[in-house]
């Protein structure tokens, strides 16, 4: 396990560094490496300067004192004529940065010269009774004190009203956050922001949205097929959903072909699987190579074991959409269960290459597919696996969850509850080493068991301490169950243990970490790193999409948007930066 410390980043010089712990900063401070005019941040906070952030202000003033009592000591003797004591008197002050040395070059003089001011005429004040109130002096009533007041006063006045303004601007926000939407109507407005989150795959949100504007579901009109998938696709509210898409198949409306794949997905969760046959049936009659469709029959034929007929549909979606990742995951499942009843390792060799080639170009669901690839070498007893997992590791834990999937396919294909123990029967055969120990971790941590995959890491990290791979998976595993400040340590060390660039993973999360922190300089160095190394990283591109925008610089980000689209059209982020761009004229703005 590791301490809980909170750990800083310190930008000292214009360079960004870290993350350190408390005590590593007070170490580079009293080694003179950080200044106490330098500033930090913890994660996600403003950054400040350090003489003057509450957990390091005792230590600064500790570090003055010290600093002054090395270098000043004033001394001085006072004699009297009426005494013989001599006092002495040693003074330093800790609350100031700088301290005058007193030294004297000849003895005092030992007698006592008094210096009396004769006459001083008493100043009289009068009292302004003009408009101002303010007090001022009969003989001047302009001086250039009285101007500073003034000066000071007005200044005084427009802050003040300036965070008026802000806390009244701040609250009618939150409130009108907070009110539900027109529920009378459907206003453009409205509408808009449903289509605008589910174009960018925020799929929850507009659900949430959708809600407040339709108390009763039946008044959703033209929105009836989102808000009909959004519940069973999210919620598994079949009835509800069914209901409203069979509203827009009676009334004969737009979408029809989605609405009835639709119906076939909610009959697939119900295990209506005649009804789902009758209903993909008939989207596949408006549109014969309607993707949702076809993947959806498959997977319908796989739920009956029908698993060579499953395979040929899954194929035939792939030809006529090559780019449809979860047509793959039929292909490889029907595949696999097929394995199981043939045992012809031909046509898993086969399939397994299909799988290959596909990740090689496709990032959508490269968790599942990387999987099933490393389960189908496992199957081949291929010897080279151990290298095989550890290259499985290194890529990003979330890039199915950072893509936007279609609301008419059946989610049920490649979930991890089935995937994860095929990962134990691997680890059944192959032994407790630490890499293995980590892909465990992983399977578990894609299944949501966190309290499993955190078990399972911190095993490997007993057995390996010093990967910077397992480490890094260290931090992802402890950000997500909820452990901020061990995650971010854990991250310290696998970027420490990585200062050759071996691996990407340590990179990748250091580089998302500064851009949640607003650390934009540290982010675009990570990204820049990823991204000289493979020009086609997609999490890459988009990194530096968003710091080139987040910096002003819209044509840079454009390009990189556009190429970050061009590799996977589906990523979420670069969806909504995309919308950004609309939103705020960059097109226009860069011709």
């Amino acid at each position: 396990m590791v301490n809980s410390e909170q750990l800083w980043l310190v930008k000292s010089s214009g360079r960004i560094l870290g993350p350190f712990t408390t005590a590593k900063v007070k170490e580079l401070v009293r080694s003179r490496e950080v200044a106490l005019l330098d500033e930090v941040s913890a994660a996600s906070r403003r950054w400040q300067t350090l003489q003057y952030h509450e957990s390091f202000k005792d230590f600064a003033n500790r570090m003055r004192i010290s600093s002054v009592s090395d270098k000043t000591e004033a001394t001085w003797t006072a004699t009297a004529t009426n005494t013989s004591t001599a006092l002495t008197q040693s003074a330093t002050d800790a609350r100031s940065e700088v301290t005058e040395e007193i030294s004297t070059g000849a003895e005092f003089s030992s007698s006592i010269r008094e210096i009396v001011v004769h006459d001083v005429p008493e100043e009289t004040r009068i009292v302004n009774k003009g408009s101002s109130g303010r007090y001022q002096t009969q003989e001047t009533k302009d001086t250039a004190i009285q101007r500073q007041v003034e000066k000071t006063t007005r200044g005084l006045w427009l802050v003040t009203s300036i965070v008026l303004v802000s806390v009244v601007a701040f609250v009618v926000q939150k409130r009108l956050v907070h009110l539900p939407l027109d529920r009378g109507t459907t206003p453009f407005g409205h509408k808009e922001s449903v289509l605008n989150k589910v174009q960018v795959g925020e799929y929850a949100e507009a659900l949430r949205d959708l809600r407040q504007m339709f108390p009763d579901p039946r008044q959703a009109n033209e929105l009836a097929i989102y808000y009909g998938a959004l519940l069973i696709q999210l919620e598994g509210q079949t009835l509800q959903g069914r209901g409203l898409l069979t509203s827009i198949v009676s009334g004969h409306k737009q979408d029809l072909k989605q609405a009835y794949a639709g119906l076939g997905v909610a009959d697939i969760i119900d295990g209506q699987f005649d009804s789902a046959r009758e209903n993909l049936n008939q989207a596949l009659a408006l549109d014969a190579i309607f993707t949702p469709a076809l993947v959806d029959q498959a997977s319908l034929q796989l739920r009956n074991a029908a698993y060579d007929q499953a395979k040929t549909t899954a194929t035939n979606a792939l030809r006529t959409n090559p780019n449809s990742a979860e047509a793959m995951l039929v292909l490889a499942e029907s595949q696999l269960y097929l394995f199981r009843k043939t045992g012809k390792i031909g046509d898993l060799n086969q399939v397994n290459k299909m799988i290959k080639h596909f990740c090689s170009n496709h990032w959508d669901y490269s968790n599942e597919l990387g999987f099933y690839g490393i389960y189908f070498d496992f199957l081949n007893q291929d010897k080279m696996l151990s290298d095989k997992i550890r290259d499985y590791l290194d890529r990003d834990p979330q890039m199915t969850s950072d893509h936007r999937h279609n609301l008419f396919i059946d989610r049920g294909i490649g979930q991890w509850r089935v995937l994860a123990r095929y990962c134990e029967a691997i680890a059944e055969k192959m032994g407790d080493e630490p890499g293995l120990q980590a892909f465990l971790a992983s399977c578990s941590s894609h299944e949501n068991n966190w309290e499993q995959a955190r078990a399972r890491i911190e095993k490997a990290v007993g057995l390996a301490p010093k990967d910077s791979l397992i480490q890094a998976w260290y931090s992802f595993i402890l950000k997500e169950s909820g452990d901020g400040d061990q995650a971010t340590a854990a991250l310290s060390r696998a970027t420490e243990l990585n200062r050759n660039g071996e691996v990407v993973l340590p990179i990748l999360l250091q580089a998302r970490f500064c851009a949640g922190a607003k650390v934009i300089d540290c982010a675009r160095a990570g990204w820049q790193q990823i991204y000289e190394r493979d020009l086609d990283n997609l999490p890459a591109v988009s990194g530096l999409a968003w710091v080139n925008a987040d910096k002003g610089f819209h044509s840079e980000a454009l390009k990189f948007l556009k190429k970050g689209l061009g590799i996977s059209p589906e990523y979420i982020p670069l969806l909504k930066l995309r919308q950004r761009a609309e939103r705020e004229g960059w097109y226009a703005l860069s011709k």
